[in-house]
């Protein structure tokens, strides 16, 4: 009996350690996510059309794709500059932090013909992001994002300007009224 209070009384103050060590890493997270504020705004609900909301997006999407940016994987002019001075366990701080922030929506109102034409061709999209559009994993949330920066991703994934990404091939065969189309729907999902 006297061994299990041990036991006891070690998972107990084990806990504790966990617990500050989390807060600590969540206060560190804040601290380094601060200078995303300028174009993600604050908490990662970003307040433009042509940057993407990044509160409440997926953790190993956020990650990746931080590191993408580090590594010259995925091009941006001020991305890939500002992702150059985070380290991998930066990155993932970063992304747990925006992971946990609460989703905003695009306040855009969708021209609602365009979001149907859209629905028609956001099946195979499913199948990475989820019928939602909310993601998981590393398919990132796209339901909800301005579809001006949905288009802008569409076109640069066309473009292969996103890396090699197998998955978004699907897109190349889309002209600009598709994927504009497509982006519409999906900025329409809640």
């Amino acid at each position: 009996m006297k061994f299990f209070y041990y036991l006891l009384a070690v998972l107990i103050l084990c806990s504790f350690a966990f617990a500050e060590k989390k807060s600590y890493d969540r206060d560190e997270a804040r601290r380094i996510s601060k200078v995303c504020a300028g174009c993600h705004g604050t908490n990662g609900a970003a307040p433009g059309h042509s940057i993407p909301t990044i509160g409440g997006q997926q953790n190993e999407y956020l990650y990746k794709t931080m590191l993408e940016f580090r590594d010259g994987k995925r091009t941006g002019t001020v991305m890939a500059k500002i992702a150059q001075a985070y380290t991998d366990d930066k990155s993932q701080l970063v992304a747990d932090y925006f992971y946990e922030q609460k989703w905003v929506n695009t306040k855009v109102k969708i021209d609602k013909k365009l979001a149907e034409a859209g629905k028609k061709l956001s099946k195979e999209c499913a199948d990475c992001h989820g019928k939602t559009g909310k993601g998981e994993g590393v398919n990132p949330r796209i339901a909800g994002q301005h579809p001006f920066y949905l288009e802008l991703a569409l076109k640069e994934y066309k473009e292969g300007k996103r890396g090699d990404v197998p998955e978004m091939d699907l897109i190349k065969n889309f002209d600009e009224k598709q994927i504009k189309a497509l982006a519409s729907y999906f900025a329409g999902l809640k």
